[in-house]
């Protein structure tokens, strides 16, 4: 970006086309988007119960998330807020009651 006057000149490439256009702008709004932070999810996996899966028939039946997938599990896993996806403290605890609202 540059500054020009009173304005910006601003170089923007479009992610889906591969093309890069220089404007002439007044703003410029910049959105990088999130990544999942599920590191800790992936490392834990293996010894969970449920192989860190869901239920996603008995969770749309309102019945209790208790799959297990390796009997030498030591605890269920399930990924949930920011380890999902990129998302707010409110969708983390949603997520969190929706699956655990039975134990």
């Amino acid at each position: 970006m540059i500054k020009q006057g009173v304005g910006l000149e601003a170089t923007l490439w479009n992610e889906y086309s591969n093309l890069y256009q220089t404007r002439r702008v007044d703003q410029v709004v910049v959105e990088n988007g999130t990544l999942a932070n599920d590191e800790l999810f992936h490392e834990l996996l293996p010894m969970s119960r449920n192989l860190g899966e869901v239920d996603f028939e008995g969770l749309r039946r309102n019945q209790p998330q208790l799959l297990t997938l390796n009997e030498k599990g030591k605890y269920h896993l399930y990924r949930i807020g920011d380890a999902w996806a990129g998302r707010n403290v409110h969708a983390a605890l949603y997520d969190a009651l929706r699956l655990l609202k039975d134990y």
